[in-house]
């Protein structure tokens, strides 16, 4: 039995507690196994929703520990006011799947980190390429002075070889 039916069949025991008591007729009324119905109203019991809980002496098999409850004002306000089971249940599949969307926020946002770090890393080694390189074209600059003229004269014949067919 999923939940969701434990919740409607709970309501439904609430509702058929206003009119009637005991459990083996509200059982056969609703056409549920007395034994599911007995156990969902003990936990209404110890929920506080139902009270006046009393054993009958039953030579029955068949419905043997049935017992009496009656709706408690608490159970009355959980139906009537709260919405009952139906808005509970509503409740735990809201809060359930807030959970997994915040998971899932959660990696998406880790995920999202981890990427940045490893461009900046990149970014990184390739400024310090960058830098190593034009220190490089430096140093060979400063080791091997040429006049501005012959520089000039690279420059244009660099130029005129490009531009020159093969």
């Amino acid at each position: 039995m999923t939940k969701r039916e434990k919740y409607r069949i709970m309501d439904l025991l609430l509702v058929k507690y206003q009119k009637q008591s005991v459990t083996s007729k509200i059982s056969q009324e609703i056409n549920i196994d007395f034994h599911i119905v007995h156990s969902l109203a003990k936990d209404l019991v110890e929920q506080g929703l139902l009270y006046d809980y009393h054993e009958i002496a039953n030579k029955g098999r068949e419905h043997h520990g049935d017992f009496i409850a009656t709706t408690s004002q608490k159970g009355l306000f959980f139906l009537n006011v709260e919405g009952g089971f139906k808005n509970k249940y509503k409740q735990y599949i809201l809060n359930k799947s807030w959970t997994v969307v915040k998971i899932i926020a959660a990696v998406a946002n880790a995920v999202i980190i981890i990427c940045i770090s490893i461009w900046a890393i990149i970014e990184s080694k390739k400024s310090s390429e960058i830098e190593d390189r034009i220190i490089d074209l430096e140093n060979i600059h400063l080791k091997n002075p040429t006049d501005q003229k012959t520089v000039k004269d690279l420059k244009t014949d660099s130029i005129i070889d490009n531009i020159k067919p093969d």
